[in-house]
Order: C-alpha cells, then structure tokens, then sequence
C-alpha cells in the first residue's frame, strides 16, 4: 500500500514578502503564548528573592573587600621591607 502525498503550497506571487511577514507574526503568537505557560512568582516571593540576592551581594562584597584590603597590606609590607 502506497501513501499519496499532497504536493506542497504554492506561495502567491509575493511569496517571500508574505511569508516573510507570516513568520515574524507566527513568532510572536508563539512567543506569547509561552509567555502565558510561564508561571510566574507572587510580588511576596520576588521581593523575599530579591532581598536574598542583595544580601548575598553584599556578604560577598565585605569578604572581597576584606580580602583585597589584606593583600593590598600584605603586598605593601613586602615592598617596603626591601627599601
């Protein structure tokens, strides 16, 4: 048993033009319609996420901080001691 196939579409005259243009809308349908899967989270949760990342930040700059301050020390105690 053989499948029959239909033959492609044509495009109409200005094919590329139109299909051009019915790409660009088809990306957006589909990309709103993803952005309608998307579960997004409540303002409680992005402010509580958001606080953590700060803080976090913050954290991690004293240590860096802390960090560069006791090389910079460490690197002018050895460079003045050979004068």
């Amino acid at each position: 048993m053989t499948v029959q196939r239909k033959p492609a579409r044509a495009l109409p005259a200005t094919g590329v033009q139109t299909a051009k243009k019915r790409g660009i809308v088809n990306f957006f349908v589909q990309t709103w319609s993803e952005f309608n899967k998307v579960v997004w989270p409540s303002r409680q949760e992005t402010f509580r996420l958001t606080a953590i990342v700060i803080a976090i930040t913050a954290i991690l700059g004293v240590i860096l901080g802390a960090i560069d301050f006791g090389f910079t020390r460490l690197i002018g105690f050895f460079g003045s001691a050979g004068s």
